[in-house]
């Protein structure tokens, strides 16, 4: 089941950010936050194409409206939140983090509980949308789209 796939790289995300909570908490400066930095990136990087493959792709197929505009959301959010681990990345640099490791924990501590909460979000929302998607024969989506 693809959102199976979704839920497993997600929580892969969500794991190894609470590893680099962890790894903060221990040693700011020490070697494994750098690793524990690139486990989160990683994940990240494995979680995107999952994305893309199995929620946005079915949707931007999809004939029905509502379906191809949740897919333009989730590329606009994708690409946010990408912006914004740039931002990040630059802002917690190796000197910056161990000049204020409490501030940098409380980033992390704030990633975590965002990326839950849009997961959690997601869940919601738009995985019955992909199965809506999944479910609906293509001959069907046209007739929902031409009676929209």
């Amino acid at each position: 089941m693809p959102l199976t796939a979704v839920r497993e790289t997600y929580r892969d995300v969500v794991d190894s950010a609470y590893a680099l909570a962890a790894e903060a908490a221990k040693d700011p400066a020490g070697p494994g936050l750098a690793h524990a930095r690139r486990m989160v990136a990683q994940a990240v990087a494995r979680a995107l194409p999952v994305r893309e493959r199995c929620l946005i792709a079915p949707l931007r197929a999809s004939r029905v409206p509502e379906h191809r505009e949740c897919a333009r959301q989730l590329i606009a959010r994708t690409l946010q939140s990408r912006l914004n681990t740039i931002e990040t990345n630059a802002r917690w640099t190796t000197q910056t983090i161990a000049a204020d490791p409490a501030g940098y924990r409380a980033a992390v501590a704030d990633f975590i509980r965002d990326i839950e909460a849009r997961i959690a979000e997601e869940i919601r929302t738009i995985h019955p949308l992909v199965l809506a998607a999944h479910a609906t024969p293509a001959s069907d989506q046209a007739d929902r789209a031409t009676a929209a």
